[in-house]
């Protein structure tokens, strides 16, 4: 008995079911392993990540339309920093939600961070308490109350030789970088740059107070 004869028309349709199947099983897929890549590259395993990307077999070319993260905490160098915001210009849209973050040593909390179109919009909270430990020692800093312009102004009590001084100081944007001057004339001359990364041009910080923390809010562009 002769075997079944495979018509033209059959083998189309098979090569069809074939490639509907391969676009659907890459487009499930790929976004998987691109979540687990996201995980990876954040240092923590238990992250929610979703990565979405239409058609899936762009991601093979570095591309993604957004990703989203909700994690409970990670620690970041400033040389990993520098890596994921090389890699968000490959990224339509990217929203994050970090519970606890740490970063050159110090710790923020509920940090949300939106990247869309080359734009950074980012805030974080961080205590009164972890900000004066950040002070050097033998000086005293204090929160001033929020002028209306949203500046994050300080005041630096420094005791020497039993004759305390007091500095006022404003936390600003310059040139790209986040800067801590007097808080008067010499401001222009006296200033330490607290935040420089060559990936990130910071354009404005503002911060409010509520209680015992401080909501910090940064704008920027990725370079």
């Amino acid at each position: 008995m002769e075997g079944r004869r495979v018509t033209r028309r059959q083998l189309q349709i098979g090569a069809l079911v074939t490639l509907v199947v391969l676009l659907v099983g890459g487009q499930l897929l790929l976004p998987w392993i691109g979540a687990r890549v996201v995980r990876s590259k954040l240092g923590d395993p238990s992250a929610e990540v979703t990565v979405k990307a239409f058609p899936a077999w762009k991601m093979v070319l570095g591309k993604v339309d957004s990703v989203d993260v909700r994690s409970a905490g990670v620690e970041r160098s400033d040389d990993e920093l520098s890596d994921l915001l090389e890699r968000s210009k490959d990224v339509g849209r990217i929203t994050s939600v970090v519970q606890r973050m740490t970063i050159g040593g110090l710790e923020l909390r509920d940090v949300r961070t939106r990247i869309e179109d080359g734009r950074l919009q980012a805030s974080a909270t961080m205590t009164l308490a972890a900000l004066r430990a950040m002070a050097p020692a033998g000086t005293d800093l204090t929160v001033l109350p929020d002028s209306g312009d949203g500046v994050p102004r300080f005041e630096v009590a420094v005791t020497i030789l039993g004759v305390t001084q007091r500095i006022g100081l404003a936390v600003t944007a310059e040139e790209g970088q986040v800067v801590v001057a007097p808080d008067n004339a010499l401001g222009a001359v006296f200033r330490l740059t607290i935040f420089e990364n060559p990936k990130l041009l910071v354009e404005q910080v503002t911060s409010r107070r509520s209680g015992q923390d401080l909501q910090l809010d940064v704008t920027g562009s990725i370079r």
